[in-house]
């Protein structure tokens, strides 16, 4: 059963994926003349369901055949990606389509304020107004994963009104959107998987096909508003001593590091061949393995934040970025089976060239409101915002960064949907 698949804008008759599916049949033939190869299934993120987690499937970046996607660099721990080379920057977010999904679960999420309160946050009205800001502000295009339970009446009519209010609202603005549609129909808990699907869809976009291996993906929150896109996105226009864009962006390493806090997938930015060798080296290549082991997982781990747990084993396991030595985030997500790499994360000498590490933290975010006096670089909203806080908040931002622009109000892009 496949458990994505493209939209319906996107032709199954295009030569990039014909040219790729042929790729895929010579991986396959040369698998069966020789063993030195991986699994082309961590190869190309294959989208069937996988009855394994973690194990032996596990390999290391220089053993990943990139030579199908022409992108050499993928493969040198201590380049960076060629100026000529980098393709187009995506803010990746993504949520669940499903009423009845989300408040099923929130008595899961313990110790968080939403696990007593019902209400339904409106993510679609939120992640397309952010959408709309990022395109305004920074000209990147937006690509969003839609989890829905294909199974669930309510579910597909949510998923069908959201992919609407993207394509009427984003289409034509900056980049444009590319939206991937994922069911978690296969699940045996379909409404655990929707919600766990809406936290980590985004570090998935190697599985949709839509993107290619050098364009970038920047993990993005549905409720995130920027207010200053081009701080936010140093990794767009910064380069590293040799001349090359950077691998990896981490918004605030320095802090979460300190901290000892899982790395945050607000503004965490990778190659999307970075995104794929990293997942694969972790022993969760598809976001079906993600979304079973984080439901299997349940009574050993909090399932909010487990998303951040496999980010950062991620970005560990990639040997892009050094990490101190003090950093306990090896140990945590040992009990989930997340496959840790025997060798140590990068040098201090070699990541200058692959990893940027953000200094952009909590005081610079504006909480439930833009307050240009704050000097907050972005807005972000509480379990109990409204659909009316959205809008006020977008209006705000959007009036006093956008002056001179022609712009949506939040009213004409998502009004009529409230």
């Amino acid at each position: 059963m496949i458990t994505g698949h493209w939209c319906h804008y996107v032709s199954f008759k295009s030569p990039v994926l014909i040219f790729t599916l042929v790729l895929i049949s010579t991986a396959s033939f040369l698998l069966y003349i020789t063993e030195a190869l991986p699994d082309p299934a961590v190869l190309w993120g294959d989208s069937q369901p996988s009855s394994t987690v973690g194990g032996s499937d596990c390999i290391k970046p220089s053993q990943l055949n990139t030579e199908p996607h022409g992108m050499h660099w993928l493969q040198n721990l201590s380049s960076g990606i060629p100026t000529e080379l980098r393709g187009q920057t995506y803010i990746a977010m993504s949520l669940c389509c499903s009423r009845e999904a989300q408040q099923e679960t929130q008595k899961e999420f313990k110790g968080r304020k939403e696990s007593h309160d019902h209400r339904y946050k409106r993510y679609d009205i939120a992640s397309v107004l952010s959408g709309l800001l990022w395109q305004l502000q920074a000209n990147v295009s937006i690509a969003v994963v839609l989890a829905y339970v294909g199974s669930s009446k309510e579910s597909q009519t949510t998923l069908n009104q959201t992919k609407e209010m993207f394509q009427e609202a984003l289409a034509g603005q900056g980049g444009g959107v590319r939206i991937w549609e994922y069911d978690v129909s296969w699940a045996s808990n379909p409404s655990a998987a929707c919600v766990r699907a809406g936290q980590m869809g985004r570090m998935y976009l190697h599985e949709s096909g839509l993107l290619q291996d050098n364009d970038i993906a920047i993990t993005s929150d549905a409720d995130t508003f920027p207010v200053r896109a081009s701080a936010l996105l140093p990794f767009l226009h910064e380069t590293n001593p040799n001349g090359e864009y950077y691998r990896i962006f981490m918004k605030d390493f320095e802090g979460d590091v300190r901290r000892k806090y899982s790395i945050s997938l607000i503004l965490t930015g990778q190659s999307i061949g970075d995104w794929r060798n990293s997942l694969s080296i972790t022993g969760l290549p598809r976001l079906h393995d993600a979304i079973q082991l984080s439901i299997d997982g349940l009574s050993l781990h909090s399932p909010w934040d487990i998303d951040q747990t496999i980010l950062t084993r991620a970005l560990m396991n990639s040997e892009l970025c050094k990490f101190p030595d003090a950093y306990d985030m090896w140990g945590k997500g040992k009990e989930l089976e997340i496959v840790t790499q025997n060798s140590t994360t990068a040098s201090i000498d070699r990541d200058i060239f692959t990893c940027m590490k953000g200094k952009i933290g909590v005081e610079y975010q504006c909480l439930n409101q833009f307050n240009p006096r704050k000097g907050c670089l972005y807005a972000h909203f509480l379990p109990d915002a409204t659909p009316q806080s959205f809008i006020g908040v977008y209006n705000q931002i959007a009036a006093a960064t956008l002056a001179g622009k022609s712009y949506k109000s939040a009213e004409q892009a998502v009004g009529k949907y409230i």
